[in-house]
């Protein structure tokens, strides 16, 4: 990682094309065609993995003492967002994912 980091930028991007010499490294093993492509988004499943599996400790985590007893949580503003999110509403599943993270990360290093 620190090799490629300190590269000088003509190594790393050349002609608008990211990842230059490890393009020009895999020349002739990856076909042209496929070192040519686009990127290709693949959707997340993350909506999914809380609504079926994490509903209850979102709901735990937002009613315990600890987050009630944090000022900058805009309370109940959080609670309709994720009250809209499982009532399919709005996908704002990486908002709640990282209020849910936050918190969590407050409760393992802070509390």
């Amino acid at each position: 990682m620190e090799f490629c980091f300190w590269q000088p930028a003509e190594h790393k991007i050349q002609n608008g094309s990211q990842k230059f010499a490890l393009r020009q490294l895999m020349k002739g093993i990856i076909p042209d065609d496929v070192q040519g492509r686009q990127k290709k988004a693949f959707g997340a499943i993350q909506s999914e993995w809380f609504r079926q599996y994490f509903g209850q400790e979102i709901g735990d985590l937002l009613a315990s003492d600890s987050f009630r007893a944090r000022n900058f949580w805009n309370h109940k503003k959080l609670a309709e967002e994720v009250e809209k999110f499982f009532k399919g509403e709005l996908d704002n599943s990486f908002f709640i994912w990282q209020c849910f993270n936050l918190e969590l990360w407050f409760k393992e290093f802070i509390d």
